[in-house]
């Protein structure tokens, strides 16, 4: 489920995805625009995450996608060592919360959601790293070749991969 702040407001946004069945909370970022540099930290909705996330300790996946990381975290851990920062100037971001990355468990591999799938792989075609997440979307771009790749070739793509 698609989760967005100031609903309904000039400046309503989506701040990522949540599965409450498996108590996981996915935020797209891409480094150059979302990392808080003086910290070396990811950023969430300081609202969202008190009233949300911590109270049922969620798993908080980061998809980082021009370095194609996944950081994870659980929100009680994350409290632990987080900073709340407000940012404000032509566009208010309300209170938000980061934590440096040393702080999250960087995941080699898949995380399962259901029978949708994330995971890090080539693009088949220009062998280019690319971020597969078909949580919302049935069809991925490769960002280099725009190659475009569905559920039903990436789910059989995934059968025929040995652990």
């Amino acid at each position: 489920m698609i989760v967005k702040i100031n609903e309904g407001k000039p400046d309503e946004r989506i701040i990522g995805e949540i599965f409450p069945e498996k108590k996981m909370f996915i935020k797209k970022v891409d480094i150059k625009k979302h990392l808080f540099k003086k910290l070396d930290a990811w950023g969430l909705d300081a609202r969202y995450f008190t009233d949300v996330l911590l109270p049922n300790n969620y798993q908080i996946i980061i998809i980082e996608k021009s370095e194609n990381k996944i950081y994870q975290v659980l929100a009680e851990s994350f409290k632990k060592n987080a900073q709340y920062y407000h940012f404000k100037g032509e566009r208010d971001h309300l209170a938000q919360i980061f934590l440096a990355r040393r702080h999250w468990n960087l995941v080699n591999g898949l995380i399962e959601l259901n029978w949708t799938v994330i995971r890090f792989d080539q693009c088949p075609r220009c062998k280019s790293k690319m971020s597969f997440s078909f949580a919302t979307n049935n069809i991925e771009k490769c960002s280099n070749c725009n190659l475009e790749i569905t559920k039903e070739t990436y789910s059989q793509k995934m059968s025929e991969i040995v652990y």
